[in-house]
């Protein structure tokens, strides 16, 4: 901002601009953008937080929203694993997902639900054909023990008829091929109950070794959900810093006042102009802060400026209609004359201090 001060007990004028402004805040842009609207100008006074320029936010909304996405679908995938990892039968879904009329917060929900139905009922049919080859030996196990009991009954009648024929043969009152007969019959039913008792242990053993693969592959899929958790956990939070950045840097497409002051020294004045990353867009002096001006005085009036010397300062970035002229006074006026370096024109270097309570008023 360009100002022109002139002593008001004197008729010498002196172009001049701000120098120094206390503790004034410097406003810049991170990445910078297209300027969509300004709302300020030079002098214009803000209060902190308020709207200064908004840039174009169409990149920075399309990024946001992509990178909020993807971050829900994540938060989506790790509630279904958990549901599956903690067999639970239903997902619990983050309060982001459900408390939201989002059209994706809902089809996000709406599929990781379908997927853990999918998995369930996957899991449970292939426990299910585990169970039923189970059931299967389970009933070949009844029907060897009913076998091994009826077995066992025969051989009881059969040994006591054995003793009975025992006692008559060695009265020689029956045939000996009878004992033997008896003897080869015997023999066989206590065959079969071996045959019968074998039969069942190995049943028995097939149920556990089905037993175990039930418990291995419960076990597998575990492993695997929780591999998986690790890696969506992962994601997740790289997915949160994203959707973060994007966030904050749509926030930044709105430049806000940091404080309560006077802007000065804006730099830009055109919708549609182009703020580069890093440079200053324009200065904000706190409101209790003073103004300080530069002015280079034509060494012809040197005469007549002092320090002490009471001055009034319009500011050229604002209507004069408009805008009253400021009252200051001069804080420094340089012992020797100096060389202007671009016009090479001679010049005393003054300062005019303009207080905080001026700039209120």
């Amino acid at each position: 901002m360009w100002a022109t001060l002139a002593p008001l007990e004197s008729a010498a004028i002196a172009p001049g601009k701000v120098i120094v402004a206390g503790n004034r805040r410097v406003i810049q842009h991170w990445e910078g953008g297209i300027i969509k609207k300004l709302y300020v100008k030079d002098g214009s006074t803000i209060k902190e937080s308020d709207l200064l320029i908004k840039l174009d936010d169409i990149q920075a909304k399309a990024a946001a929203q992509i990178n909020q996405n993807d971050y829900w679908e994540l938060l989506g995938v790790q509630a279904r694993l958990y549901a599956e990892i903690d067999q639970e039968k239903s997902i619990q879904f983050p309060p982001v997902l459900l408390h939201t009329n989002d059209i994706k917060a809902q089809e996000i929900i709406k599929l990781q639900q379908a997927i853990f139905m999918s998995n369930q009922k996957n899991f449970n049919d292939t426990v299910n054909i585990y169970k039923q080859r189970i059931g299967q030996l389970q009933e070949q196990i009844r029907g060897k023990q009913a076998q091994l009991m009826a077995n066992q009954e025969q051989f009881g009648y059969i040994n006591q008829e054995l003793k009975d024929v025992r006692i008559l043969a060695t009265k020689k009152l029956i045939k000996q091929s009878r004992l033997l007969a008896l003897q080869r019959e015997a023999a066989n039913l206590a065959g079969k109950q071996g045959e019968a008792q074998s039969a069942i242990a190995e049943l028995e053993q097939k149920i556990g070794e089905t037993k175990l693969e039930i418990i291995a592959m419960t076990d597998k899929q575990r492993k695997e959900l929780l591999a998986e958790l690790r890696e969506t956990q992962k994601k997740l939070n790289e997915a949160y810093e994203r959707m973060k950045a994007s966030s904050d840097t749509l926030i930044r497409t709105e430049i806000r006042s940091p404080i309560t002051g006077t802007v000065i020294n804006l730099k830009v004045h055109t919708v549609g102009g182009v703020i580069k990353p890093g440079e200053p867009i324009m200065d904000i002096v706190p409101t209790h802060e003073a103004l300080i001006i530069e002015a280079k005085l034509n060494p012809l009036d040197i005469d007549v400026v002092q320090r002490g010397l009471l001055a009034k300062v319009t500011l050229s970035g604002l209507s004069r209609r408009n805008t009253p002229t400021l009252l200051g006074q001069v804080i420094h006026v340089s012992a020797d004359v100096l060389l202007d370096s671009q016009t090479n024109k001679p010049y005393f270097d003054v300062q005019v201090e303009i207080p905080a309570q001026e700039l209120k008023n």
